[in-house]
């Protein structure tokens, strides 16, 4: 109760601020009408019709199993329906289209193993605090960039977004972007594809799932990252501004509406560290990592490899074993299913 009751309180600290915020649209769904239900049923049919469907149905392989229970539950077709706003015709090729790519990439199958050469500067990392809404956090921090392998890149990304969307609990079904900017420049500037392909995955492949991003623009200049945080508060390299009017080309009004920018001081009392503190909690600092120490001079504020990775392994480990006693309920279940069937024969 006492959470709530905070939330709720930032919530109208925000609206006060100038951010937008309403619950229905940053952490959770709307309610569900029978007319959108009608909706929602029209346009799981229109997907089970489709050659995607039926070839992965027959499919024995459990994750590809796990993506259709998945991808056909009610909170994702609803919020597929609602990004395309209520219009069938163009909501279906959408869930789709996200669909084929859930069953193509097998994100379920991407190990931690895999991608710890990828990890070690904390460029792409879920904390395991969430916000003050109970939001996950996904952190980004193009600048400390430390592989050429592009396409791994965005299976990195993709692994990341599932683990972020893999905490959340109860109604909750957003989550928050935090992108480190302060260091941005033309030297260090994300291709334009991989670009491309992040928006297309917050906006189509990961449909109405991002709560809020916030693009940190804050200086930060330290070889040992142990600076007083007054020190970053600076205005940051003029570049981003055209690299950011660029890529809104690729985004939807209702995507970008979501973005809140933070530039100039962040000192405590500060309208950004206000803003802050009702969008992510009083102790954002320390759970985005910025003005926080870090390993060294490559890694992102606020990043220890050896403690986080650890975390992530267990973490790995426990969503494994949940995952086989689910395939396993599941087996046993159609197992049922066969004998009752062959009983009524």
């Amino acid at each position: 109760f006492v959470g709530v009751k905070m939330s709720a309180t930032a919530a109208t600290e925000l609206k006060e601020l100038g951010i937008k915020f309403d619950y229905d649209i940053h952490v959770h769904a709307p309610p569900i009408t029978d007319e959108i239900r009608a909706l929602m049923e029209q346009m799981r049919e229109n997907i089970k019709e489709s050659d995607a469907y039926k070839e992965a149905k027959n499919s024995t392989e459990a994750v590809i199993q796990d993506v259709l229970d998945r991808m056909l539950s009610d909170s994702s077709v609803f919020r597929f329906l609602r990004a395309r706003n209520l219009k069938i015709d163009k909501a279906s090729p959408m869930l789709l289209h996200a669909l084929e790519w859930q069953l193509k990439e097998k994100v379920d199958n991407m190990r931690a193993t895999y991608f710890e050469d990828e990890a070690v500067t904390g460029k792409i990392r879920v904390p395991d605090a969430k916000d003050i809404h109970d939001r996950p956090i996904l952190i980004l921090d193009n600048t400390v960039e430390n592989t050429k392998n592009f396409e791994k890149h965005m299976e990195h990304l993709s692994w990341n977004f599932q683990r972020a969307l893999n905490k959340m609990d109860g109604k909750v079904e957003k989550l928050v972007a935090f992108l480190h900017l302060g260091n941005f420049s033309m030297w260090n500037t994300p291709p334009m594809a991989n670009t491309k392909h992040t928006i297309h995955l917050f906006s189509n492949l990961h449909a109405e799932r991002l709560g809020h991003a916030v693009l940190f623009q804050v200086l930060f200049y330290s070889s040992i990252c142990f600076i007083p945080f007054s020190m970053f508060c600076l205005q940051p390299p003029a570049y981003f501004t055209p690299f950011l009017a660029i890529t809104k080309n690729f985004m939807d009004k209702h995507t970008f509406s979501k973005v809140v920018m933070i530039r100039g001081s962040c000192d405590p009392g500060t309208k950004n560290d206000n803003i802050l503190n009702s969008l992510i909690g009083s102790n954002w600092r320390e759970v985005t990592g910025a003005y926080q120490p870090c390993q060294n001079a490559e890694s992102s504020p606020g990043y220890f490899h050896e403690k986080y990775w650890s975390h992530v392994v267990q973490e790995e480990e426990e969503l494994i074993a949940k995952r086989k006693e689910r395939h396993a309920q599941r087996i046993n279940g159609n197992d049922k299913n066969i004998v009752r069937k062959k009983t009524l024969l």
